[in-house]
Parts: structure tokens; sequence; C-alpha cells
């Protein structure tokens, strides 16, 4: 005769908390968890590093850096000898008179590059167009820096 099982728990108990439960909340406070701090209820502050290309003619360095759904008046490009450092930060926007926010995460963000440039630059007439989802950063080369990039020739020997 087969008799049947007791209940693991009584249905008045509180549910287990299972390992799928809780791998659930470890992924939904995971971006929290990763930002680099807050700035309040209109959720954490977060950092990144845009993709950028570095090329050079014989006339001038150039920058290129993705920086999709930026505005470029926020946009900061600093040249200090062979450096030059392009940054953004974004402010979350304000909510509303009564609204509320059950999730955000379009919120206050910034990111930042500092490449070094092969080469000395003229920084006073260091030009800069925004398109589209990229910024082009044209560096004009000191005339020192033109006259050291000669090209070399072979002889035959």
């Amino acid at each position: 005769m087969l008799r049947p099982l007791p209940p693991l728990r009584p249905s008045s108990a509180a549910p287990v908390d299972s390992p799928f439960r809780r791998l659930r909340k470890e992924f939904d406070h995971l971006p929290q968890r990763l930002s680099a701090g807050g700035n309040g209820e209109h959720g954490p502050l977060t950092e990144f590093n845009p993709a950028f290309d570095r090329a050079e003619t014989e006339a001038t360095c150039e920058i290129l850096m993705d920086l999709s759904g930026i505005n470029p008046d926020d946009i900061v490009v600093q040249v200090a000898g062979d450096q030059i450092h392009i940054s953004e930060e974004r402010q979350a926007q304000p909510a509303d008179q009564g609204t509320r926010f059950h999730h955000a995460q379009r919120c206050h963000s910034s990111c930042s590059q500092t490449p070094r440039l092969p080469v000395l630059v003229a920084a006073v007439k260091v030009s800069a167009r925004f398109f589209r989802d990229g910024l082009t950063v044209t560096l004009p080369k000191t005339a020192a820096s033109q006259a050291r990039t000669n090209k070399v020739h072979f002889t035959d020997s």
C-alpha cells in the first residue's frame, strides 16, 4: 500500500527562496552594483570609454570617436602636449511634477578618452566636427613634427 508523502513545507509558511529566485535578484541589482556611484532618484552614474580611431596624414593627426546620442554642446576637447582629452557628461532629465519612474536607465552618464598623439600638434589650430554619431577632431602638426617625418630611401648594395 502506498502512502502519500508529507508536504515539504506547511502551506502557511513563506515561499522558499530558491536558487533561481536568488540568481534573478542578483541580476536585477547588478547594474547598481557595477555603477560608479549614484545621483539620487534618477539612478546610478555610469561611465564608459567610447571607441575611437587615431589616424595620421602628412599634415594632421585625426581622432574619430563614436559618440552616439550625445549633445555636441556637452563635449569638451582639450589638448595638452602630446595628449588630447575628450569628455562628455550628460545630466539626468528632471521628472515632471507628478511623474514617478518605475524603471530608469537613461541616467546621468559621462564618458572620456585621453589618447596620446604620435607627434606634437599646433593646439591653437585644432578643429572639431560633430556629425550624426561621431566626432572628428583634426589636429594640425607643428612644423617641427612635419619635418621630422621624412621618408627613408633605400639604396642597392
